[in-house]
């Protein structure tokens, strides 16, 4: 009994030993990791509906270990147009699936001229103006590391909704017909989002 007694205590030492070691040893190994990671990302890329128009540019900064923010610049087929975002990565170091949230703001065209079907022609030269339109996103990000270093490749998927009923209105010409009218709502900003691009490190 009395050996039984002290194996087991022997036992109950061992392993409340390696408990106590165990957590510096993974908390060590986790915090190297965090501090070898890039401080923030500057990205190029294009798309649909995404945050940084046709052709535009990124800075993604991490604010906590899974954690970023992103703010983008670009121009799109609204005009100029700039966004902010907040994104959750399921990967340390800012690497694989991200979900994410966002703003973006188009500042549309004053004077933007068009070939358009009028009530009184096929194709007639016309002037609208483009107002400025405002758009929610919620975005689900793809990032792959290329090679051994820290620029990434990304693709983006997801939904953008405008906020506000009026986008444009003629200035010039005859009254376009519903059909353009529709061709204009279709590329007004907002719908699915589309995007690729590459993004390099900034600092670690």
């Amino acid at each position: 009994m009395r050996k039984c007694v002290l194996t087991l205590f022997t036992l109950l030492s061992f392993i409340d030993s390696f408990a106590q070691d165990a957590p510096p040893r993974k908390y060590a190994i986790k915090s190297k990791h965090a501090n070898g990671c890039p401080r923030a990302y500057l990205g190029i890329g294009t798309g649909i509906n995404n945050s940084i128009g046709i052709l535009g540019l990124a800075c993604d900064i991490r604010v906590a270990p899974f954690v970023s923010i992103e703010e983008g610049l670009g121009i799109s087929t609204w005009g100029p147009k700039f966004s902010i975002a907040g994104k959750y990565y399921l990967k340390p170091c800012n690497n694989g699936w991200a979900f994410g949230a966002g703003m973006s703001h188009n500042l549309g065209i004053k004077h933007f001229h068009n070939t358009m079907e009028t009530i009184y022609s096929r194709s007639e030269n016309v002037i609208l103006t483009l107002h400025p339109v405002t758009n929610l996103f919620l975005a689900a990000y793809n990032y792959v590391r290329l090679g051994n270093g820290n620029s990434r490749f990304y693709t983006t998927f997801g939904y953008s909704v405008p906020l506000g009923a009026k986008s444009f209105e003629q200035v010039r010409g005859h009254p376009i017909t519903r059909h353009s009218e529709r061709v204009m709502k279709f590329l007004t900003p907002g719908g699915i989002v589309f995007g690729m691009g590459f993004s390099f490190a900034l600092g670690s």
